[in-house]
């Protein structure tokens, strides 16, 4: 059989096992107490990360919503732009058209203008060849009814040319009028 002290030795390691193994439960309770935190820790890490995922998603739809509805608002600036460039064109060209114009009857005007001056030059002369016209009739007026009283005929065709002339001096008179 075992002596005591063999006895005494076993139940010596026996104990020394048990303090190892109480040591051991105790190490691993707190080893176990310590990864349950970790892993309640990497848990709402996890959720969080979860979460921010979910929100990264929606803003990152929300992000292609606004991407998109800000392409078509470009396409349709670019649309207006265009059509406001073909309308600028047009109104440039109209400018240009309206410009010539003005440049053309400021042309006319001035050529008019020298008409005028022509016509009321050309009258001045006119009215004074009637009015010589009109001395000479009536001196051949004086003379027929002095010196031949059987020129009835010669006076009234002299009346019909000054009736005539002094009608042709009215008209002018109303064109140089009517011109200005």
């Amino acid at each position: 059989m075992l002596s005591l002290t063999e006895e005494y030795r076993e139940v010596l390691n026996e104990l020394k096992e048990l303090e190892e193994l109480k040591k051991t439960k105790i190490f691993l309770d707190s080893e176990n107490n310590r990864l349950k935190n970790e892993m309640d820790l990497l848990t709402t890490e996890l959720e969080g990360i979860a979460f921010i995922i979910s929100s990264s998603d929606s803003y990152l739809s929300s992000f292609e919503d606004n991407k998109n509805r800000y392409l078509k608002i470009i396409d349709d600036l670019t649309s207006k732009k265009e059509i406001i460039m073909s309308e600028l064109t047009e109104f440039r060209s109209k400018m240009k058209i309206v410009k010539e114009d003005m440049d053309s009857s400021a042309k006319l005007q001035e050529d008019l203008i020298h008409e005028l001056h022509d016509i009321s030059n050309e009258k001045g002369i006119v009215i004074k060849r009637l009015d010589a016209i009109k001395v000479g009739l009536e001196k051949i007026y004086n003379e027929k009814n002095i010196r031949v009283p059987n020129l009835n005929l010669c006076e009234s065709l002299l009346k019909h040319i000054y009736t005539t002339l002094k009608d042709t001096q009215n008209r002018m008179e109303v064109s140089v009028l009517l011109k200005k």
